[in-house]
């Protein structure tokens, strides 16, 4: 490893590979952590009609396959097209946390009487609760064995609840569940990331132990840490490699991404909680964030 330095007089240390990689490593889309992924519960429109005494009704032949699936857990008529009944029933209550009315998902009757009996019926709007597999891009799918086989065809990376990246949904799942089980005492060698931060282009600035992908990246570091403001227009972070709305979103899209792509070694992907910037080592990362706090309090 030789020594450089920039014009900033700051003393790095580079790797002896070239200085620069193709910015075809960074053609993957990047996913944000999104702390509401996995099973969860959306609200589904139901056209309805109600009588003055609440109760709601639905013509069987005009209901739309999710509330369909909540009829048939309810009544326990699997095929209700071979169903004498006509109507449909139920009953709703108010959500103080949704702000509106919700279908009781047990109050489900099948109606053979006359529907005359409710009149006068207003129409209304309700809501359904459906059980979703909400993906790590915040968007609803059927289960998530049908997200996983989209994302088998998508190239991405993911940011995983404890701030860093994974090459792909798979990895994604896994580093989570271990997390979940191990949250302050992980297990480094569930993924099969082999490669060591010696293999990788890279600059280490000397004095405070972060890591970079190269020249480029040092310098707009090291611009931004003496001037927090640089580069910004217009509320938004302008760097070489793209635009982002920060410098902390900016390096953790176009550095530490760039270094999960290279498949680097969990063991030696060290970040700080508040930047995610990537360091040489854990006390190192930790040094940076009492740094952080002692100028803060300074402030």
């Amino acid at each position: 490893m030789k020594k450089v330095s920039l014009k900033s007089h700051h003393m790095v240390q580079a790797s002896s590979n070239s200085t620069r990689q193709a910015l075809g490593d960074q053609a993957a889309a990047f996913i944000p952590y999104n702390k509401s992924w996995g099973v969860g519960t959306i609200l589904g429109t139901v056209a309805a009609r109600i009588s003055p005494d609440q109760k709601c009704v639905l013509e069987l032949s005009k209901i739309k396959s999710n509330v369909k699936e909540s009829i048939v857990k309810c009544v326990g008529v699997e095929n209700l097209e071979h169903s004498t009944a006509k109507y449909i029933t139920f009953d709703v209550t108010y959500s103080e946390g949704y702000e509106c009315y919700i279908i009781d998902n047990d109050s489900f009757q099948l109606y053979y009487g006359d529907i005359n009996q409710f009149e006068p019926l207003q129409n209304i709007t309700v809501f359904l609760e459906i059980k979703k597999f909400i993906s790590p891009e915040g968007q609803p799918w059927v289960s998530e064995s049908n997200y996983e086989e989209y994302a088998t065809g998508i190239s991405a990376n993911y940011e995983c609840s404890d701030g860093t990246i994974v090459r792909n949904y798979q990895d994604f799942k896994v580093w989570e569940k271990e997390l979940a089980l191990r949250p302050n005492c992980p297990n480094y060698d569930v993924l099969p990331y082999q490669t060591s931060l010696e293999d990788i282009e890279h600059i280490v600035v000397s004095s405070d132990g972060t890591i970079w992908r190269d020249g480029t990246m040092v310098s707009e570091y090291l611009a931004w840490r003496r001037n927090p403001n640089h580069n910004y227009r217009e509320g938004y972070y302008w760097g070489a490699y793209g635009v982002s709305n920060s410098f902390k979103e900016y390096a953790k899209l176009y550095n530490t991404t760039y270094f999960a792509l290279k498949g680097l070694k969990r063991s030696e992907q060290h970040f700080d909680a508040t930047y995610s910037f990537l360091f040489t080592s854990q006390e190192m990362a930790d040094k940076y964030i009492e740094r952080l706090k002692s100028f803060q309090k300074r402030k």
